[in-house]
């Protein structure tokens, strides 16, 4: 039900931008972000979450039109991030780490162009950044053996890549023993997990 209401929402918001008016195009402008904006929250109800996130693109953009409705505009600009990174987190746990980088980048540059928030900005292009890098190297395990996509060892792969950018050492540590318990991991690939491990603690520093 709630997708429904969020579409003629949108319909509603298109309409009010074309209809002609005597008066000033301004007080249009603001009352087609706001209907965005509920469309927005409709959508966020039913976990449309890029539906969601693209009317609050919209509502903001309209608001940013107007000098006295800058927080509004920021404040919807907030809100489309949120949503990407609700999506964002979903592609993580489905080791999709392409779209989750998409995301990143999506939102840093709301954040380095609207809400103006540069700190924000810089953590979400860095993440975008170690994400690509992940879905390169998972690209590039699975070029050389075609088989291997099937394997306990990718299963592994993909698992701990998760934990490293969720900064999950415990679920970290559980991967490693769980999967030491089936498969024996030597003396080298347990000091290089190791220190994958001790760079995630240093993080929390």
């Amino acid at each position: 039900m709630s997708e429904h209401q969020a579409q003629d929402l949108l319909l509603q918001a298109e309409k009010k931008l074309n209809s002609w008016t005597w008066f000033n195009s301004t007080n249009k402008q603001e009352d087609a972000a706001e209907i965005y904006e509920k469309a927005g929250n409709t959508f966020k109800l039913a976990q449309r979450w890029k539906d969601a996130g693209n009317a609050y693109v919209k509502a903001a953009e309209l608001y940013k039109t107007t000098p006295d409705l800058h927080y509004e505009s920021s404040k919807s600009f907030e809100n489309a991030a949120k949503c990407l990174k609700r999506i964002d987190a979903e592609d993580k746990e489905t080791s999709n780490f392409r779209n989750a980088a998409k995301h990143h980048q999506e939102i840093a540059e709301i954040y380095e162009t609207d809400i103006i928030d540069l700190n924000g900005a810089k953590e979400n292009w860095e993440e975008a950044s170690n994400l690509y890098m992940a879905d390169d190297s998972q690209a590039k395990y699975c070029s050389m053996d075609l088989s291997f996509e099937n394997t306990r060892e990718y299963q592994f792969l993909l698992g701990i890549l998760s934990c490293i950018e969720n900064n999950d050492q415990d679920l970290f540590s559980q991967k490693v023993y769980e999967f030491d318990q089936l498969t024996k991991l030597d003396n080298w690939k347990i000091s290089i997990l190791l220190k994958i491990k001790k760079s995630m603690d240093m993080t929390l520093l």
